[in-house]
Parts: C-alpha cells; sequence; structure tokens
C-alpha cells in the first residue's frame, strides 16, 4: 500500500462527528478522485449514526465502509485510534486489485478531521 495523500480540517466545533466529511471532501478534491472510486474505506465512529453522517456526506459507496466492524464494534481505544484505521486500511487493501484507492478518516475533539487516501 502506498499513501497518496493525508490532510487535516477544522469542521464545526458543535458537530465534532462531522469533521470527517471536511477532511475526506478536502482531500478528494485535491487529488481529483471522485468518492464512488473508494473501494475500501474506514471511518472512525463513536456512533453509529456518525459513521452513516459521514459516508452520505462524502459520497462513499456503502460497500466500502467498514467492511470487518468499525470502531462500535472492534473498540475505539483513545490515542490509537488513527493508527488502527490506518492497519484496518492496509489489510482490507490487501484483497483489492492494483489501483484501487483506499480512504480512512477520523475525527477529533473540538471538530479536528484528518483523511488518508493510499492506494495498492
Amino acid at each position: 500500500m502506498r499513501i497518496i495523500s493525508a490532510v487535516r480540517r477544522g469542521g464545526d466545533p458543535a458537530v465534532p462527528g462531522a469533521a470527517p466529511i471536511a477532511a475526506a471532501e478536502s482531500l478528494l478534491a485535491a487529488e481529483r478522485i471522485a468518492p464512488t472510486r473508494i473501494a475500501v474505506s474506514e471511518v472512525m465512529e463513536a456512533f453509529a449514526v456518525q459513521a452513516i453522517a459521514c459516508v452520505d456526506g462524502i459520497g462513499l459507496p456503502l460497500s466500502s465502509l467498514n467492511r470487518r466492524g468499525g470502531g462500535l464494534a472492534r473498540g475505539h481505544p483513545i490515542g490509537a485510534s488513527g493508527a488502527i484505521l490506518a492497519v484496518r486500511l492496509w489489510h482490507e487493501m490487501q484483497s483489492e486489485t492494483s489501483g484501487a484507492v483506499g480512504l480512512a478518516a477520523i475525527a477529533a475533539a473540538g471538530g479536528l478531521g484528518s483523511a488518508l487516501l493510499a492506494t495498492i
């Protein structure tokens, strides 16, 4: 897996769970990649509705999302969630064909969103 690019963006601190949307949109626009091209997406969610809002807001295919469960199913350890997302993305990308694109996205307290694009 090769990292294409990564960004951090501020969002509305009143809605911190939506912060990954701004980060992912910015990253996809900068790299000229349509959200529908994402084969694998790992979106950290503290609440189920957060994952739904991020998928809808970014425009990701549902089939790409957290294929083996998200933070609610697999754990959401404070301080390690971003690293876990990157490792999960790496594992899921191993089953994809060359040229597939993956996205990892996470929110932090206060409305900070981070996103990473990778390819295999």
